[in-house]
């Protein structure tokens, strides 16, 4: 996991780098290096928290179903809310698959 960095918005190791424009897997952030986008980053990290994207309630964001993703982020929620204790391997597992 040491590869890959900690996004600004979820806080999971998911981008290569930072300011790159990459977009985060796991919560749809894409990182401008500067916290812009069209959900300023301290909604983005709410909607995240509370729905699992930075788009908020479920239909807001992208239509398209993917189970993948859909597991990779009620494994990070779980983390952090403490049910679950985060496990690298499992997550770059669920990474990987999303």
């Amino acid at each position: 996991m040491s590869d890959l960095i900690a996004c600004p918005c979820c806080g999971f190791p998911t981008l290569r780098t930072l300011g790159a424009y990459e977009t985060c897997k796991l919560c749809d952030w894409q990182d401008d290096g500067e916290g812009g986008g069209p959900v300023p980053l301290a909604t983005a990290r709410r909607n995240f928290q509370t729905h699992g994207s930075i788009h908020g309630a479920p239909g807001a964001g992208p239509a398209r179903r993917d189970y993948a993703r859909e597991e990779l982020v009620d494994y990070a929620l779980a983390v952090r809310r403490g049910g679950t204790r985060f496990d690298p391997a499992q997550f770059r597992r669920l990474l990987d698959a999303a």
